[in-house]
């Protein structure tokens, strides 16, 4: 079977997807899912649900008994207050991550259907439109397999009017995972606005909104940026250039030193002119509060753990944080452009939102550190007016990043199984990545109060 525009099998392929919708067929047939249940089973325990309650489920699917006792352990979840301990909530997520791996079976997906995909005709005639040029020509077309919130093509051209090497990126149509800026036209605005201060980021072009030749979400065009990656959302696909090491630490430090983009003005819900002077504290209580509401007013499969993190992460936000700045939020190999040893430019600004530093700090560390040397990275860093973080501090926000993967990864995919959207391929974020993301989280979890004083965790226990 071809799937145009498709070279790989990637986690972001169409192609991966469809091949473990055959896998998830056959698992159905050769295993059911007993143990599925008794681990939900074992998982509610943890937060105090009695698994003998029916909880109010018809009929006598195994799936559904165990998918309502993950319902009702977020509900309990969401109606107590109060100190969490770490360790209980560790052992949820790991709980959670092994029913994932046994829940395949249970996923219910569409075919994926492209009423409005981009041609070359159809981006052709546009192009013509727009310049005036009729004569202009789309000498070629790729569907990039980039992440899971955007459909990203690269074209080229051979107009005088626009001639080279282009990107459009455009919305999907429901936006999977709201707020920061996963909307086209508040990543735009950032782009542009980092661009104007100097800042390596891409030569972004126009934004368009409902034009009658492109039918379909809004989409931005970008010149192509120079530089190629050097991995996947998995990690290095090589080992990097040594000399990324002080490149990224100074690059950090530079978006962190940007200062106040106030002609952002109110942009999106984590980019406001009143964010721009709070505490750095302040700022990410903000911000878990606001991820704890979005995964709970909207489409998601029940997750206590998660739930539970957030609420975690809010009781235990470090003091002296100090200032807030305009954060990427999704510094991996993935978007990071490489040329001869340099890192020329970062992609992808879907995340951007005024926060604190550490969580870019946080972000990169989970997601390159295994490639990177650390220290130098961090000596970089600092040298560029960087505050550096304690080895704890750095933790808190690893697991916050980590947290926030995990709740997109829950609320993304959740828009397919209850028929909002058709992209088959975010079948691949739920099933090869949500449960090894909260496992990781369970990691991070128990590192974190393994090293908390004594008396501290005597007090999150009593």
């Amino acid at each position: 079977m071809v799937f145009p525009g498709e070279i790989d099998a990637g986690l972001t392929s169409s192609k991966l997807a469809f091949r473990t919708a055959l896998e998830i067929l056959l698992a159905r047939e050769c295993t059911g899912n007993s143990a599925a249940l008794q681990l939900m089973a074992a998982a509610a325990r943890s937060t105090g649900v009695d698994p003998r309650d029916d909880h109010g489920v018809s009929g006598d699917s195994e799936w559904s008994r165990a998918c309502a006792l993950l319902l009702a352990a977020e509900r309990k979840m969401a109606a107590e207050r109060g100190n969490l301990d770490g360790l209980a909530l560790a052992a949820l997520c790991r709980s959670e991550a092994d029913v994932l791996s046994l829940s395949r079976a249970n996923l219910d997906v569409a075919q994926e259907r492209h009423p409005h995909a981009i041609t070359s005709d159809r981006l052709e005639a546009y192009l013509r439109h727009r310049t005036g040029h009729g004569t202009l020509r789309v000498l070629e077309l790729r569907h990039l397999m980039g992440g899971f919130g955007k459909e990203t093509v690269f074209f080229s051209t051979d107009s005088d009017a626009l001639r080279g090497e282009f990107v459009l990126r455009r919305d999907q149509p429901v936006e999977l995972v709201p707020g920061a800026c996963h909307r086209v036209r508040h990543e735009y605005a950032v782009i542009d606005a980092v661009r104007q201060r100097g800042f390596p980021a891409p030569d972004v072009l126009w934004h368009e909104c409902d034009h009658p030749m492109m039918p379909g979400p809004d989409f931005f065009v970008m010149r192509k940026s120079e530089g190629a990656t050097i991995g996947t959302l998995a990690g290095a696909t090589s080992v990097p250039d040594p000399r990324l090491n002080e490149h990224l630490g100074s690059m950090l430090a530079r978006l962190h030193g940007l200062g106040t983009l106030r002609e952002l003005g109110d942009l999106t819900e984590t980019i406001r002119s009143d964010l721009w002077g709070v505490s750095g504290a302040e700022a990410i209580r903000t911000y878990a509060a606001s991820m704890e509401t979005m995964l709970t007013d909207n489409p998601h499969a029940a997750s206590p753990a998660t739930l539970g993190v957030w609420r975690w992460l809010i009781a235990n936000v470090p003091d002296n944080l100090g200032r807030s700045c305009l954060i990427h939020g999704d510094i991996g190999f993935h978007n990071m452009l490489m040329r001869d040893g340099e890192l020329t430019c970062l992609l992808d600004w879907e995340n951007a939102q005024i926060g604190h530093p550490g969580m870019d700090l946080g972000y990169v560390y989970n997601a390159a550190h295994e490639s990177l040397d650390w220290h130098r990275v961090m000596e970089a860093y600092e040298a560029g007016g960087g505050i550096p973080l304690s080895e704890r501090t750095l933790l808190f926000f690893r697991i916050l990043m980590l947290a926030r993967l995990v709740t997109t990864l829950n609320v993304g995919p959740a828009h397919l199984f209850v028929g909002n959207v058709d992209q088959m391929r975010l079948l691949n974020a739920e099933v090869f990545l949500r449960g090894p993301a909260l496992q990781r989280l369970a990691n991070l979890m128990e590192q974190y109060e393994s090293a908390a004083p004594a008396v501290q965790r005597l007090a999150c226990n009593t």
